[in-house]
């Protein structure tokens, strides 16, 4: 949130007002002379309710006893700002009235052309200076009040007295036109201008703090702005350079363990992330062996009906194959691979022979002595004979 203070110094007058986006959040003014006015300012700055962390931007409005403002014409219009800022700080003698004081010179062009430009008093500026460092606020810029009541004000002309000098000045849209200063008489003729409506909307009440509420508004690029705190102009003091460097220790400190921070967090992750894997994986384990359980039985199944061939085709292969002597006592098969028959045939050498031609059937053999027997008044040969089953 943007925040700045806006100073008014007059001869008999202090006044400040801290903006915090926009909106009053103190205002105070105080009364002086010109032997204590530095202290004023002082206890003024101090006084103000601020964040310590927060920068303590300051800008202030000088009125007409420690201001001079001029229009020039006797200038060339071809010169430059840094020219023109030149001729007018050799020849403030020329433009200015010195009274022995040492001035400071401001100069810019206004919107239609017209030159413009101040003289400050040193001394005024170095009491400034000197009381915003024991407040601990940074000094950016002064301005004439001059140049800064446009800023607050509707009114076209406006009437500001400062003690015993009296300001009657012309604006156009803000914008200082004509400014003439002169001794105040006896009876005051000044009138409060008409403040702007984001005056109002601010919160302040007294029209007495108009000047240091206008501070507030001026652009950095005003013509009569003078700048004090140049960013990075002057050298950093020890308690910055102390807070710098420890920056920069935290920082490569910072370099230094971020990656083991990171990596240990990574470690850390994926550990957890093991253990909440672990009962899934165990659970798949159990489910795999179970499927591979069942895939073995259904292989075995499979085999198994690969393999199994018809016994009655078998049987009928061999009935057609034997003799009409021959009789089949006896059929034994092993393991769908070997086999057992016990036949009787007027020769036991028939049976092998007929038992060669079975497709299905290889290797027959006689095992074990061949027996006569009679059957049915006929003397035929009993015999156990073996054989092998082909592959389906």
């Amino acid at each position: 949130m943007t925040s700045i203070l806006g100073l008014a110094v007059s001869r008999t007058r202090v006044s400040a007002v801290f903006l915090r986006g926009g909106v009053v959040a103190w205002s105070e003014a105080r009364c002086c002379d010109a032997r204590d006015r530095s202290d004023r300012i002082a206890d003024l700055l101090a006084a103000c309710p601020r964040s310590r962390w927060s920068p303590k931007r300051m800008i202030a409005a000088i009125g007409p006893s420690g201001v001079q403002v001029r229009r020039l014409s006797e200038v060339p219009d071809a010169l430059d700002r840094k020219a023109l800022a030149a001729v007018v700080r050799e020849s403030v003698s020329r433009f200015f009235l010195k009274s022995g004081v040492p001035l400071e010179t401001a100069c810019g062009r206004s919107t239609d052309g017209a030159l413009w430009a101040a003289a400050y008093d040193s001394t005024l500026l170095a009491e400034i200076d000197e009381a915003c460092r024991s407040a601990g606020w940074r000094l950016d810029a002064v301005i004439p009040m001059a140049s800064a009541l446009g800023l607050a004000t509707h009114d076209q002309s406006v009437i500001w007295e400062d003690d015993d000098l009296r300001l009657e000045l012309t604006y156009s849209d803000g914008e200082l036109m004509h400014a003439r200063c002169s001794r105040a008489g006896t009876a005051s003729s000044s009138s409060t201008p008409q403040p702007t409506r984001a005056f109002m909307n601010a919160g302040i009440e007294a029209a007495d703090f108009l000047p240091a509420y206008s501070a507030t508004q001026v652009r950095w690029r005003a013509p009569l702005l003078l700048k004090r705190s140049i960013p990075l102009g002057s050298a950093p003091s020890r308690t910055h350079m102390a807070v710098a460097a420890l920056l920069c220790f935290l920082a490569f400190l910072f370099l230094w363990i971020a990656p083991a921070v990171v990596s240990t967090a990574r470690v850390y992750r994926a550990r957890r992330e093991l253990s909440a894997l672990a009962p899934r994986l165990a659970t798949a384990h159990r489910r795999e062996m179970a499927l591979d359980s069942v895939s073995e039985r259904l292989s075995a199944v499979n085999t198994f009906e690969i393999r199994r061939r018809s016994l009655t085709l078998l049987l009928a292969e061999m009935t057609r194959a034997l003799p009409d002597s021959c009789v089949i006592l006896e059929m034994r098969l092993v393991d769908s691979a070997d086999g057992t028959i016990v036949a009787a045939a007027p020769q036991a050498s028939d049976v092998v022979d007929a038992l060669e031609r079975v497709p299905d059937i290889s290797a027959p053999a006689i095992a074990g002595p061949v027996a006569s027997i009679s059957l049915g008044g006929r003397p035929l040969e009993r015999l156990s004979a073996t054989f092998r089953l082909n592959a389906p």
